[in-house]
């Protein structure tokens, strides 16, 4: 399982998760059972997943190395429209989001094609902008991460790379906002959540800790979340029940969950048969762990 995301369906959890098997799959979070067939189209490994509304209806975007995006109905299963390409080269998917009531995604042209990101609306499949303006690098090393969020009321993307950076972009102008970046650590995860209308993010990576980032002022929020023994590859950040919570999964089988504002760890570890790669928290509390090809699911 490559990537899981949470979406509330006739008012229970349900995951939606991508493979390298080249289908989606739809779940009950509290059951643990698939909710009808799997949903096919992908030519490639799925390895990007979010989810939202459309319409009033949920829905899932996902991105595969097929080079195209999809658009689904999560309840029925049914996909929505035409796959979307770039018809000016390669569409590889680097993140999707569901984002001020638009799906959004980001497409990059591959490693080393030099082309600035893409930024997609899904549903209209229309090309609203990319980054970084002009010839200027976003990064001085391969870009790791992108997320997607809003900052001042418009929307942003958020990268980090392997000169353990992180910088935020106008997604629309494609320049770039702030300061000169802080450097972090190496980054290999990213998570944004808009709390008490802070943009803030959630960056784990290589040195076996997670960090809350304020996006508006670009500073490192408390202390590190330590605890893991290895690389924190999977993060996610949301409130429940009016308590912003981080959740961080690692290649040592675990995850954890964290008080995002005071930073205490929310309960035991929950340890699982195989290196954690996808988390996801569900408004409920239920967060979706994805480990090698499984989905597991605790509640908080």
């Amino acid at each position: 399982m490559a990537a899981v995301a949470t979406v509330t369906l006739d008012g229970r959890s349900v995951a939606v998760t991508a493979s390298s098997d080249r289908t989606v799959r739809r779940w009950d979070l509290a059951t643990g059972r698939q909710l009808g067939p799997s949903l096919t189209g992908h030519g490639a490994e799925v390895h990007r997943v979010a989810t939202g509304t459309l319409d009033g209806r949920p829905v899932a975007v996902t991105g595969a190395y097929d080079e195209t995006i999809r658009l689904w109905d999560v309840a029925s299963g049914a996909p929505i429209g035409e796959p979307l390409s770039d018809p000016d080269g390669r569409t590889v998917p680097r993140a999707v989001t569901a984002l001020d009531g638009r799906l959004l995604a980001v497409t990059s042209g591959g490693h080393g094609s030099g082309r600035p990101l893409q930024v997609w609306d899904v549903a209209a499949r229309e090309r609203i902008g990319s980054f970084p303006a002009g010839r200027r690098r976003s990064h001085a090393d391969r870009i790791v991460a992108v997320a997607l969020t809003v900052l001042d009321g418009r929307p942003v993307a958020v990268t980090s790379g392997d000169d353990q950076t992180v910088r935020v972009w106008d997604a629309a102008t494609g320049r770039e906002i702030g300061d000169p970046p802080t450097r972090h650590f190496p980054v290999r995860s990213l998570a944004t959540a808009t709390v008490d209308d802070h943009p803030l993010a959630l960056l784990g990576g290589d040195a076996r800790t997670a960090r809350l980032v304020d996006l508006g002022t670009g500073q490192a929020l408390g202390e590190p979340l330590r605890g893991h023994a290895d690389t924190v590859n999977a993060v996610a950040l949301g409130t429940v029940n009016g308590r912003a919570v981080a959740v961080t999964g690692s290649w040592d089988a675990t995850v954890r969950a964290w008080d995002a504002l005071t930073g205490d760890q929310l309960g035991a570890e929950m340890a699982f048969p195989a290196p954690v790669h996808a988390v996801a928290l569900a408004p409920d509390g239920l967060v979706a762990v994805g480990f090698g090809s499984e989905l597991g699911a605790f509640r908080l």
